[in-house]
Formats: structure tokens, C-alpha cells, sequence
């Protein structure tokens, strides 16, 4: 019987990892945070799947291999970030600014990029497989 306490008492003793919180944004899927700052941001991995950031500032964040599937990304200032190897497949990116971000190796795949500044982002072996590039503004 103690032995069934004790094992009890290990499951219980786990802790569970609470989400990182940026300008009152919980940083986790499904996140709705409208015009927040997280100009700057440490946010390497985070999954934001299907977040709402719309008219964020993330600028200048470090967002490698982050998670944005079908995320709301509109009119989002992604200027001068670092998103390598992240995964937007199927995100809204409408108005967004990526003007100078590290798209190195990111997946746009069926992603809406319409209207966004992508002057100066590098773009190397980036996926835009299906994405919809209409009005983009590469200057």
C-alpha cells in the first residue's frame, strides 16, 4: 500500500509548465492577442497555431521554428525577425511586414500573403507552395 502512495505522490509531483505571458499575450495555440508588443521577443519553438496577433508588433523577434499554422497574421509587423524554419502553412498574412525577416527554410505553404512587404527578407529554400502572393511588395 505505501507503495501505491508513493507512486501517486510522483504523478502528482509533476509540474506542468504554465504559458509564457508577453503584454498580457498568453503564448500558446489559439492565443487572441490584438495589437500586442512583442517587439523583441524570445520565442524560439512557441506554438501559436491558429492565434489571432492581428496588427501585432514582432518585430525584431527571434521566432525560429515557431508554430503559426492557420494563424491570423494581418497587418503584423514581422520587420527584421528572425523566423527560420517556422511553420505558417494555411496562415493569414494579409498586410503583414516581413520586410528584412529570416524566412530561411519557412513554410508558407497555402498561406494568404496578399499585400505583404517582403523587401529584404531572405527567403532562401522558404516553401510557397500554393500560397497566394497577390500584391506582394518586394521593394
Amino acid at each position: 500500500m505505501r507503495f501505491l502512495h508513493l507512486v501517486t505522490f510522483a504523478f502528482c509531483a509533476v509540474p506542468i509548465a504554465a504559458a509564457q505571458t508577453i503584454d498580457r499575450c498568453p503564448i500558446q495555440p489559439g492565443a487572441h492577442c490584438l495589437s500586442a508588443n512583442l517587439r523583441g521577443a524570445t520565442l524560439p519553438k512557441a506554438d501559436l497555431t491558429r492565434a489571432d496577433l492581428s496588427r501585432s508588433n514582432l518585430s525584431g523577434a527571434d521566432l525560429t521554428e515557431a508554430r503559426f499554422d492557420r494563424a491570423r497574421l494581418q497587418r503584423v509587423d514581422f520587420q527584421r525577425a528572425n523566423l527560420t524554419k517556422a511553420s505558417l502553412d494555411r496562415a493569414s498574412l494579409r498586410g503583414a511586414n516581413l520586410s528584412g525577416a529570416n524566412l530561411a527554410r519557412a513554410s508558407f505553404s497555402a498561406a494568404d500573403l496578399q499585400g505583404a512587404s517582403l523587401g529584404g527578407a531572405d527567403l532562401s529554400d522558404a516553401n510557397l507552395s500554393g500560397a497566394s502572393l497577390r500584391y506582394v511588395r518586394m521593394g
